[in-house]
């Protein structure tokens, strides 16, 4: 199925989701977003620092964009801030625009773990990542329409049709088939 907005990418990310209550959801996407960026900086690492610039380099970073869109677009559905779901991503001017969206309505969210203990860390502004990687994603030469699309294809295959937490374990996956749907 070719997606044709946000709304469509949503109902996806819902079925694979691990549902909890609103504070351990939102907690959730907050760790899931700081993940995602450390393992998009470790691409790009070895690409500038260790001069790999391969079809694994691109693989890695197309799947990791699609997982942190995952968390973007879900942490917005938990922010009550649905408003963009339906605008089509037919065009990248409009992905781009669905992107502002999300920075827009996020620009004053700002991750703050609790560490446990009484500490809290802040960690970065919501509304930089969105753009960021609308950015990331276009210099690569993608949409936010191939990274919604190769997310969806990534996940049915990693979990089928609902959220598998036996599939989390990479050993329990087949991680050269998904790596494969990208």
């Amino acid at each position: 199925m070719q997606l044709t907005n946000l709304k469509e990418y949503l109902s996806g990310v819902n079925r694979t989701w691990k549902g909890d209550t609103r504070d351990n959801e939102m907690s959730h996407c907050k760790v899931g977003i700081l993940e995602e960026i450390g393992e998009i900086t470790g691409w790009y690492k070895k690409r500038l620092y260790y001069g790999l610039n391969n079809d694994k380099v691109k693989v890695g970073l197309k799947g990791e964009f699609g997982d942190l869109l995952y968390y973007l677009v879900k942490y917005s559905e938990l922010l009550d801030n649905t408003d963009y779901l339906n605008v089509s991503l037919n065009t990248d001017e409009v992905s781009t625009n669905i992107m502002r969206e999300i920075t827009d309505m996020s620009k004053n969210v700002t991750i703050i773990l609790e560490l446990g203990e009484g500490y809290s860390m802040t960690m970065i502004a919501m509304g930089n990542i969105a753009t960021a990687l609308v950015k990331l994603i276009n210099a690569e030469g993608w949409s936010i329409e191939d990274i919604a699309q190769s997310n969806l294809t990534k996940l049915k295959i990693r979990h089928g049709d609902l959220f598998d937490p036996i599939q989390i374990d990479p050993n329990q996956r087949n991680l050269e088939l998904e790596d494969n749907s990208l």
